[in-house]
């Protein structure tokens, strides 16, 4: 296991398959998460449910499928975390906003929620 930075107190945290994660549309209305790293495949399997009259699969799949860019957008704001200054980081806070929201958008979350 790596240690992560972020995890507090120096715990451990698994190392997860890097991306992309992509999802597939499976003819039996299933969706799958997966990468195309070399010898990992599925990563996981989505079932299509109907809660409330809804089918929120696609956007489960989306959710999880975007998990390493999150993750990712994560990281980078907690390493200005501290050390923030308005004109320094100027720049560098645009490109993190730039890119939260595009992986935002590839969660299925739009900028109105």
């Amino acid at each position: 296991m790596a240690t992560d930075e972020f995890a507090g107190n120096g715990a451990e945290m698994q190392v997860h398959t890097p991306g992309p994660w992509l999802v597939q549309h499976e003819g039996n209305g299933e969706l799958v998460v997966w990468t195309r790293q070399p010898h990992t495949g599925a990563l996981a399997t989505v079932h299509s449910e109907d809660i409330n009259g809804e089918y929120p699969a696609e956007a489960n799949a989306r959710l999880i499928a975007s998990a390493p860019d999150l993750l990712s957008i994560a990281r980078r704001w907690m390493a200005l975390n501290g050390e923030w200054h308005p004109t320094r980081y100027a720049a560098e806070k645009a490109r993190l906003i730039d890119d939260t929201r595009a992986a935002l958008r590839k969660a299925g979350v739009t900028d109105n929620g």
